[in-house]
C-alpha cells in the first residue's frame, strides 16, 4: 500500500507541475505601452519563479512586411475599390491564419506550465478586423477553437500621447495615425465589457503601478 501511494504521487506530480500554465493577452493601441508592460511582467513573473514566454500571434513574419508595404503603396496609388477590398482581405486572412498557426505552440507552452504573454491576441484581432471593415461571422467558429486567455490586460492612453511615443521611435507606419488609433481605442473600450476577465490599465500611468495591479490580479485568479 505504501509503495502504491508513492507511485500514485509520482504519477500525479507532473500534472501538478505542468498544468498551471496561463495565457495572458496584452492589448491596446500602438503607443499605449504594451511592449514596456510585457517586459516588466516577464521580468517580475520570472523573478517569482514562473516560466514565461512572450508570443506575438498577430505580428506575422517580418520577411513578409516588405510585400505588405508594397500592397499599401499599390492601394494608395489607385482608386479601384475592388482592388482596395482585395488587398484588405488578403492582409486580414494573412494575419488571421498566422494567429491560428500559433495554436499548437500556445497549447504546448501552457501544458508545460508557462505563463504565455501574448502581445495582442483574440480581442486585438477582432478590434483591428472591425477597424478595417473585415469582420466575418465565419471567423468566430475558428476563433472559438483557440486557447482562451485566463486574463486580458487592456492598456489605454490618450491618442496624442500614443502618437508622441510612436514618433519618438521613428517615422510612423501608414496605420499609425491619430484617426486609426482613435478608432481602434474606441472599439477596445466599447467591447471591453464583453470580456469578463479583462483588466483595464492606465497606459499613461506609472510602470510600477500598472505592474503592481497586474500582479495582484494574477495572484487572485
Amino acid at each position: 500500500m505504501y509503495y502504491f501511494l508513492i507511485l500514485s504521487s509520482l504519477l500525479i506530480l507532473p500534472f501538478k507541475i505542468f498544468s498551471d500554465g496561463r495565457l495572458i493577452e496584452v492589448c491596446g493601441i500602438d503607443g499605449s505601452g504594451k511592449s514596456t508592460f510585457i517586459q516588466d511582467m516577464k521580468d517580475a513573473l520570472t523573478e517569482k519563479g514562473r516560466k514565461v514566454i512572450v508570443l506575438k500571434p498577430l505580428s506575422g513574419d517580418p520577411a513578409v512586411y516588405k510585400f505588405l508595404d508594397e500592397l499599401d503603396a499599390l492601394k494608395a496609388n489607385t482608386a479601384d475599390r475592388e482592388l482596395h477590398e482585395r488587398i484588405d482581405r488578403f492582409k486580414s486572412e494573412y494575419f488571421f491564419l498566422g494567429m491560428l498557426n500559433h495554436k499548437p505552440l500556445i497549447d504546448r507552452y501552457i501544458s508545460e506550465g508557462y505563463d504565455v504573454l501574448c502581445d495582442r491576441y483574440i480581442f486585438s484581432y477582432k478590434t483591428y478586423q472591425e477597424c478595417f471593415d473585415q469582420s466575418l461571422k465565419e471567423d468566430e467558429t475558428l476563433l472559438s477553437q483557440l486557447p482562451k486567455e485566463k486574463i486580458t490586460f487592456l492598456l489605454t492612453a490618450p491618442v496624442e500621447v500614443a502618437m508622441s511615443r510612436i514618433e519618438a521611435k521613428g517615422a510612423p507606419a501608414s496605420y499609425e495615425n491619430p484617426v486609426f488609433l482613435g478608432k481602434a481605442q474606441e472599439i477596445f473600450l466599447r467591447e471591453a465589457n464583453h470580456y469578463p476577465h479583462l483588466v483595464h490599465l492606465n497606459g499613461n500611468g506609472t510602470r510600477q503601478s500598472n505592474l503592481d495591479e497586474a500582479l495582484s490580479v494574477l495572484e487572485e485568479r
